[in-house]
């Protein structure tokens, strides 16, 4: 596995990208942030993650518009 694979869960988000968890969750909604995974589909509020691909990509997507 590398540095790009896997998934990650929100604290590690939080860690990599320096939002707030509200924050995260907004710019979700909006489609200005990679959509969550589900890890337990069919449940109702259960545990998301992300894939870790996905958010340092754009981590270095903001990176380059500054």
């Amino acid at each position: 596995m590398n540095a790009y694979s896997g998934l990650i869960r929100l604290p590690q988000v939080i860690e990599l990208t320096g939002l707030s968890e509200r924050t995260i969750y907004g710019y979700e909604g909006k489609g200005y942030f990679p959509k969550k995974i589900k890890l337990n589909p069919n449940a109702r509020n259960g545990a998301v993650a992300w894939l870790k691909m996905d958010i340092l990509n754009w981590v270095k997507g903001k990176a380059a518009q500054d």
